[in-house]
Order: structure tokens, then sequence, then C-alpha cells
């Protein structure tokens, strides 16, 4: 190989390539989360839910019900549906794309998909909590056990996605 060919480390023009476009293409649905919601939004999720903030907090009946300009229960299960159908088939894409041919590459989108997950698991606990409280304070209905059902279902689907995106891909184990 000349010069042209490697880095000033190295490493080949097109390895390093394949790694920008890989972490591109990884961080992409993350740094469209926080143009979307803004930084405290995306970041506040993380902080309401992982400080233990939300599940400190009492009842309130205004997120009860389905009103896009309030903190609703409907609300925040429309937005984690909304984001999990759009981000959660582009990462799938993603890792079946052809780029993969490295360990450091599959870290990378494991990374990505981590906070990816971890960002929508978060998104979910809200309503889901909020519906657990709704249930204790006002009582059963089918709407509400739809709505827990949504919530497990949503937990599933994340969890599922999660395990088959970050195991290694067969021709990565092979090759490696």
């Amino acid at each position: 190989m000349d010069n042209k060919e490697k880095g000033s480390h190295g490493i080949s023009q097109r390895k390093m390539l394949g790694f920008i476009v890989t972490a591109v293409t990884a961080i992409f649905p993350l740094a469209a989360l926080i143009w979307i919601l803004g930084p405290d939004r995306f970041f506040g999720t993380f902080t309401y839910v992982l400080s233990g903030q939300l599940f400190a907090s009492d009842w309130n009946r205004i997120h009860a019900g389905f009103v896009l300009d309030q903190p609703t229960i409907g609300k925040w299960y429309f937005w984690f549906t909304v984001f999990t159908v759009l981000l959660l088939p582009y990462m799938a894409v993603v890792r079946r794309s052809p780029v993969w041919c490295s360990k450091l590459r599959c870290w990378i989108f494991t990374v990505g998909l981590t906070i990816l997950c971890l960002f929508l698991a978060c998104l979910l606990t809200i309503p889901f909590f909020w519906l657990v409280q709704y249930i204790d304070a006002m009582g059963w209905t089918q709407k509400r056990i739809f709505g827990l059902l949504h919530g497990i279902a949503g937990y599933v689907v994340v969890l599922g996605f999660y395990i088959w995106a970050a195991r290694p891909q067969k021709t990565e184990l092979s090759s490696k």
C-alpha cells in the first residue's frame, strides 16, 4: 500500500470511511431526536425516569386522557409509538447494511442502539407508571387495560429489538 491509501496512523482510508459512516448512521436517530425534542426534553426524559423523580410523584388528574398539549398518558404513548415506528426500522436497516466488518463498528452501532432503546424505554415508562397510578386511584376500565397491554407490548418490542440488533451477525462472527 502506498501513502495515499493509508492515513497518518496506519489506518486505511476505506476503514476510516467505514468507521465514519457507521458512526453517522448509528448516531443519526439520536441527533434527530435531540433536534426534534430539544436537548432539555431529550435528556430530561432520562433524568426524570432514571433519577426516580417519576416514581416519587403522586397521581395528578392532569395526566388522564389524550390531549397533545398536556402531559397526558395518551400523548406519551402516542410519541413512544411514533418514535418506535420511525426509528427501530431505521436501525434494523443500519444493522443489516453491508458496512459491518469489524468489531469497532459493531461497538459503535451497539452504543447508539443502547442509548436509543434506553430512551424509548424511559419514554414508555412515564405513561406506563402514570397509568398504573391512574388505575390505582380510579379503578379498571377496558381502555386502561388496553393501555397496560400497549405498554407491556412496547417493552417487549424494544427489548426484543435490542436483543436482536445488539447481537453480532453471523458474517461478523465468521470473519473475525
